[in-house]
């Protein structure tokens, strides 16, 4: 095995070890336990429609814009914004996500907010029937539980391909977020 092979296996194996670190408290949650007045249960018995959800616990409360606002300035996000811009995407600064009230119509990047609630956020990342993706944030237990969901349209075999990287960074974007609450409110 040549230097650079080592090298790409240490890296792969420190990879491994972070994201195995930072998730170690992201939990998946069954979506059986979704309350039928969810805005992302309606997506559910949608047929061809990938729906997952994550949850972690927070030891402060917080209220689901607080989740959300960390949720776009998180670290992992940033990078994602960036990509998102790179790719088209209308850039968002921390300042207009420090400004938003998420409100139906609100944009950050590429998702537009389509619903509202006292404890959750629906967003909408692509109207088109070939992706039709979503997002949703929710807090629960009084503001201790985050919750993060995402719908994607599954009829292509590359989105069931890609599907293991899509639950993975799920849990590392959720860790994230929770990672920037505990920040900015400690």
């Amino acid at each position: 095995m040549n230097g650079l092979a080592k090298a790409s296996l240490v890296a792969a194996a420190v990879t491994a070890a972070i994201v195995s670190f930072a998730t170690r408290k992201v939990a998946s949650t069954p979506l059986s336990s979704l309350y039928s007045s969810n805005l992302i249960a309606r997506f559910v018995s949608t047929p061809d429609q990938h729906v997952d959800v994550y949850q972690v616990t927070l030891s402060k409360p917080t209220s689901v814009e607080h989740f959300a606002k960390a949720f776009f300035q998180s670290p992992v996000f940033q990078v994602e914004r960036v990509l998102l811009s790179l790719a088209g995407a209308a850039k968002t600064t921390d300042a207009e996500i420090d400004a938003m009230t998420f409100a139906s119509g609100d944009h950050v990047a590429t998702f537009r907010v389509i619903e509202s609630k006292q404890d959750e956020i629906l967003f909408c990342w692509d109207d088109t029937e070939a992706w039709n993706g979503h997002s949703w944030v929710a807090v629960k237990d009084n503001g201790h539980t985050l919750l993060f969901g995402s719908t994607l349209r599954n009829r292509r075999a590359f989105i069931r391909r890609v599907m293991p990287l899509h639950l993975m960074y799920a849990q590392i974007v959720l860790a994230s977020a929770k990672f920037q609450l505990e920040r900015t409110t400690s």
